[in-house]
């Protein structure tokens, strides 16, 4: 019987703190009931319209190109000449730079002079071998001079032929000592 009563006791409190504890809950419902203090804000309606609208859009940032094109010269030599400045536009193959091209102009005098030289060598040869075959054609004259004078034509024409070709090549490094735009663009920094 003890236990039934101590049961009943503590049911009874436990109903009393509930009823406390709803009671506390219902004032919170009529201070949510209470009006706002800020009223509604008015909004402006209107009919929605179909028109173009330009777009502009204002930012800070970074342009980054589409082509970069590290410019560097295919020989050597000091830049004597600057032909555009940082942010300039420029046109495929405007000339950029300019390079120190005496040495290059020396070297080409000089592959010209041993080209007139071998071709006096060649015109000697050719002299010769034809001499050489008139006297083979009177026996005077052995079939073995006939073939070194034959060797060294050939070896003349061969030397002229190596010499037009490094005046050639003297004649593009030349070329090379004006540094020309790959592409057209606008010159960024310039870092010389």
């Amino acid at each position: 019987m003890k236990k039934c009563c101590a049961r009943i006791i503590i049911f009874s409190l436990f109903l009393i703190i509930s009823g406390f504890f709803l009671t506390a809950c219902s004032k919170g419902d009529e201070t949510a009931k209470q009006k706002p203090d800020n009223p509604p804000i008015p909004v402006t309606t209107t009919a929605v319209l179909q028109k173009n609208i330009p777009l502009t859009i204002q930012a800070m940032g970074n342009a980054e190109s589409c082509q970069i094109v590290a410019i560097k010269g295919q020989v050597d030599g000091e830049i004597i000449t600057t032909h555009i400045a940082d942010g300039q536009e420029v046109q495929k193959n405007d000339p950029l730079f300019d390079l120190d091209d005496r040495r290059y102009r020396q070297r080409l005098a000089q592959l010209k002079a041993n080209l007139e030289k071998d071709l006096a060598s060649l015109e000697l040869a050719l002299s010769q071998e034809h001499r050489q075959r008139r006297l083979n054609k009177e026996n005077i004259a052995s079939e073995e001079n006939l073939s070194i004078q034959i060797a060294n034509r050939k070896v003349a024409q061969a030397t002229v032929e190596a010499d037009k070709g490094a005046i050639a090549e003297g004649e593009l490094q030349l070329a090379f000592t004006r540094i020309q735009s790959p592409i057209s663009g606008v010159a960024g920094r310039i870092l010389i």
